[in-house]
């Protein structure tokens, strides 16, 4: 599948721009809370651990996986 060139206005470019740094702080806030999860479980870290396994699908939905 050949890609097509977007074109974008100045003010496009800045929303876009402005989309992408939106989205990073939510990926490195998730990120921070996932840390979190597994620092506080008990164990091995990550089995039955409720909150780890939720911000795990909370990246895979940020990232389209």
């Amino acid at each position: 599948m050949k890609e097509e060139p977007i074109y974008l206005t100045k003010e496009g470019y800045n929303k876009y721009l402005e989309e992408l740094r939106q989205i990073q702080s939510m990926i490195e806030s998730n990120a921070r809370k996932k840390s979190g999860a597994y620092r506080d479980a008990v164990g091995d870290g990550w089995h039955d651990n409720f909150a780890f396994e939720e911000a795990t699908r909370e990246e895979r939905r940020l990232l389209g996986l």
